[in-house]
């Protein structure tokens, strides 16, 4: 801490490896997880320092103190998935997919089989895919019987990565023996990233960016021997915002998305064949999330909230009271970003069906649909609130304490207006002509289209 004229530091660093960690029981369990990668990895650093003393002395004191933290997880870093059954690195032909979607899908549910010039070719170029190592995006299948329990016949190893900076620093001025003036700083920033955390097959890594900063300055005065009083303004600001990478635009697997270059979430409901002949443990629904997926959705959205809030308290010593009294004031923005408007969800029953291009609407959540609109919001809100109250010292060993506090909480305002309601006073229907003369929707008086008349922000 600052306060003090002699410099004042130090310096610290860790390291810790799997070098004597155990198998996950899970890890040992599932037969999908190769013998040399059943202890994950796992490396984790941390290094930081600190240093303060005065700048002028008995004046002016600083101090400054950094840490830096690296993990590196392999547990929650790889990927155990469902893929086809029978799906080799040699049989990704349209015939060698016809073969497969007959033997699992087709036939299995009394359909006429299909020929090679029915795979559609978007599929045909998805299990074609190769990523930059080599190896192909969709793996292929593992022999390994999928159950209920470990529904997978793949695995894709890979590291999650949590990295984070963190930094804390101050600066005391004593003006004079009754005047302090106080300022502090802290900031964080914390990204993970995480190679599956949305998409079962690699090249749709997330970054999931995090962090947050706060800033204070005080000023502490002792008036009169028995009036003390501090005025603080409070700045704090966080943030987090998910996106996708992905290893190809929509375009190059021959998709349409109306423009956008972002590759829309694709789901495949049963990749097994819940009917299929090698389904002998019987596993039901068996999906694979290519992308973000069309059930999770979750992709492309943040948060960011900014809080100012300025504050003053004071303390008045009175015989044998002690009055405390103050008021503080805040004004936050809650501003929530979705980005997903403008992009496709892409859902296909089955597998027999993908490979025919055939994409359901809905399927137990999963679905095909282009998104459009704003979905972003951003809020507003203030807050006031005020206080006073009175220690009395009844005698030296006993104290009575009474106060009153007013709270305002102000409701969330947006700052475009498109926040409404639904008032059943003002819902009318006609029942001679069938008509709905009012919907009973009540619109923010701040909405530049349809603001509903004496209704406030």
């Amino acid at each position: 801490a600052s306060g003090t004229n002699k410099p004042h530091g130090s310096l610290y660093i860790h390291h810790g490896t799997d070098w004597l960690n155990s198998a996950p029981y899970f890890f040992n369990a599932d037969p999908t997880v190769p013998q040399d990668q059943k202890v994950p990895t796992l490396h984790r650093e941390v290094l930081g320092g600190t240093f303060g003393g005065a700048i002028i002395k008995d004046k002016l004191f600083g101090f400054v103190g950094y840490q830096h933290l690296h993990d590196g997880d392999g547990e929650i870093g790889i990927s155990r998935l469902s893929v086809p059954f029978g799906l080799t690195d040699s049989n990704r032909t349209a015939a060698g997919l016809a073969e497969l979607a007959n033997t699992n899908f087709i036939v299995p549910n009394g359909g006429a089989p299909i020929l090679p010039g029915q795979i559609d070719s978007t599929a045909l170029k998805m299990f074609q895919f190769k990523l930059p190592n080599g190896q192909y995006m969709i793996p292929s299948d593992d022999g390994n019987s999928p159950t209920p329990t470990i529904p997978n016949n793949a695995y894709v190893p890979g590291t999650a990565i949590f990295s984070a900076h963190q930094m804390v620093s101050n600066l005391d001025w004593n003006r004079s023996p009754s005047d302090i003036v106080a300022l502090k700083y802290y900031f964080q920033d914390d990204p993970t990233v995480a190679p599956y955390a949305y998409s079962m097959v690699s090249g749709f890594t997330q970054i999931l960016a995090a962090g947050g900063q706060v800033l204070s300055l005080s000023n502490i005065q002792t008036l009169r021997p028995n009036l003390s009083v501090i005025e603080t303004i409070g700045y704090a600001r966080q943030r987090i915002y998910s996106s996708v990478g992905q290893p190809f635009s929509p375009q190059q697997m021959g998709i349409n998305t109306f423009g956008s270059t972002r590759f829309p979430g694709l789901s495949i409901v049963d990749v097994l064949g819940n009917a299929s002949p090698n389904n002998v443990n019987f596993v039901q629904n068996a999906s694979l999330n290519i992308g973000q997926g069309s059930a999770s959705q979750g992709a492309f959205t943040g948060v960011t909230q900014n809080r100012l809030m300025p504050s003053a308290n004071a303390t008045w010593n009175k015989g044998r009271h002690t009055v405390a009294f103050g008021g503080s004031f805040s004004y936050t923005q809650l501003n929530t970003i979705d980005n997903r408007t403008g992009n496709g969800i892409i859902a296909s029953a089955d597998l027999g069906q993908f490979l025919q291009g055939i994409l359901t609407s809905n399927d137990d959540f999963q679905s095909t649909a282009y998104l459009l609109g704003n979905a972003s919001r951003y809020y507003r809100a203030n807050q006031v609130g005020a206080y006073i109250q009175d220690k009395f010292q009844l005698r030296p060993n006993l104290s009575l304490t009474g106060g009153i506090r007013f709270d305002w909480d102000g409701g969330f305002k947006e700052k475009y207006g498109h926040l409404y309601n639904f008032d059943p006073n003002k819902y009318a229907y006609d029942a001679n002509t069938d008509n709905i003369t009012s919907t009973g929707f009540v619109i923010a008086g701040n909405n530049k289209e349809f603001p509903s008349p004496g209704v406030t922000d």
